[in-house]
């Protein structure tokens, strides 16, 4: 039994009243989320990765390319084909 002065679930002010509590919950989660993106904005600029003048300069033909090559096949050499850590002609 409801008491004399209690709103049905539908009404419009109910309505209203679960419309400005969504808000108040919804507001500062927004706040929060443009405040941290604009730390992330203002953190990448600062470190200077949004225009860094290395990253521009690294093509394939680039001596840093071709040293990580040079030392990519050698590691490539040290792996056999099963990936089981042994040298392919021996067994224990």
């Amino acid at each position: 039994m409801r008491s004399p002065g209690a709103l049905p679930y539908g009404s419009p002010v109910t309505e209203v009243n679960m419309l400005i509590r969504r808000q108040k919950i919804l507001l500062p989660l927004v706040i929060a989320g443009m405040f941290a993106a604009r730390v992330t904005l203002r953190t990448t600029i600062a470190s200077g990765q949004a225009s860094s003048p290395d990253a521009q300069n690294i093509t394939p033909q680039s001596p840093k390319v071709a040293a990580g090559e040079i030392e990519a096949k050698k590691l490539l050499l040290l792996m056999d084909a099963d990936k089981n850590g042994r040298s392919p002609g021996r067994s224990l």
